[in-house]
């Protein structure tokens, strides 16, 4: 398990990059760091690396300190795969995979044993044909799964993934997502991913760490998070919500501490105005966006908030058309902040 207590890392120029975090990363797991740029996830996991120190706080290995004088990277069982796959241009895919071996300082590996290792892991990650090129020969997909390999190779406790898949195109990054997922099932390891994709945290994550200007927001599985957000940055972050004053809903209790009320696009539903309708609530269209599957509806509020309704339905409002909205009450969030 490697756990975080507290742990605040501030650069020499002043930059406050994680600011307390206390976070447990169970073995096993498949954990996903996931917030904007600049939030501190890259220098989590350099943390864990040990290319980067805490400035406060401890780090911990199965409940041992991290420092570097006391657990070198060479000695901490893990595997970095980054963004651009990090791989060296003058050796091809066989030897690219095995320089992570050759450079292994803690235990010295006959040949026999790196040859099985870099072939096993090209067999594994679907490169046992592509062995003698370069990398300037592969796709960048391809590219990718050397690096996975080149991982892979090394039998780590903890592989880092640095956004690996940023720079793919949406058809290969469903793919490696894929493989990914199956890589961290067949190993056991503990997996620590790092994104600003909410698509990638959801798909891929055991549980997911939201971050935010170095601090954590929440930490919990996919299905949580996006259900039960603790605060607003959380549930806007993981996908589309309509934060509405307590007011527009008829919620006028003034002794409550609820400020904002949030709920889903797709927990909205509209209809023409009826008399027999149970609901107060109305709105003027605005715009409708067809996705194909699906519309999103814009409208605003008799309040002026504005409101964003989906539906799968086939509806044909005009723009400035009055509709009557019905919202699923107990899809509804509550927050403070």
């Amino acid at each position: 398990m490697i756990s975080f207590n507290n742990v605040t890392k501030i650069y020499p120029s002043g930059a406050k990059a994680v600011d307390g975090l206390s976070l447990d990363i169970e073995q096993g797991e498949f954990l996903v760091l996931l917030g904007p740029s600049g939030s501190g996830k890259t220098t989590v996991i350099r943390m864990i690396a040990g290319l980067d120190q805490p400035t406060t706080g401890e780090l911990l290995f199965d409940g041992k300190p991290a420092a570097v004088k006391k657990l070198p990277p060479r000695n901490r069982g893990v595997a970095f795969v980054f963004q651009e796959g990090g791989l060296l241009p003058h050796l091809n895919v066989y030897n690219n995979i095995a320089f992570g071996i050759k450079l292994c300082k803690t235990v010295k590996y006959e040949h026999a044993e790196i040859d099985k290792r870099v072939r096993d892991a090209a067999n594994t990650m679907e490169l046992r044909d592509l062995l003698l090129r370069k990398p300037h020969q592969l796709s960048g997909g391809q590219r990718q799964r050397v690096s996975l390999a080149r991982a892979l190779a090394l039998s780590p406790k903890v592989f880092l993934l640095d956004e690996p898949l940023s720079a793919l195109e949406p058809a290969l990054r469903t793919a490696l997502r894929l493989e990914i997922k199956k890589l961290h099932k067949q190993t056991g390891a503990t997996f620590v991913y790092v994104t600003h994709d909410r698509t990638e945290a959801m798909t891929l994550g055991t549980r997911i760490a939201l971050l935010n200007n170095g601090r954590l927001e929440d930490a919990a599985p996919p299905s949580a998070l996006y259900n039960t957000p603790k605060t607003k940055f959380a549930a806007s972050f993981m996908g589309a919500m309509n934060f509405i004053k307590p007011a527009a809903l008829g919620l006028n209790d003034t002794t409550s501490n609820i400020k904002e009320i949030g709920v889903r696009p797709e927990n909205i539903s509209l209809s023409a105005i009826n008399a027999k309708d149970k609901t107060n609530l109305t709105a003027v269209i605005i715009m409708t966006e067809n996705l194909g599957s699906e519309q999103l509806i814009h409208a605003a509020l008799d309040s002026g908030d504005s409101i964003t309704i989906k539906t799968t339905d086939n509806i044909t409002f005009a723009n400035g058309v009055k509709v009557a909205l019905h919202i699923d009450k107990k899809r509804l969030h509550y927050f403070t902040d």
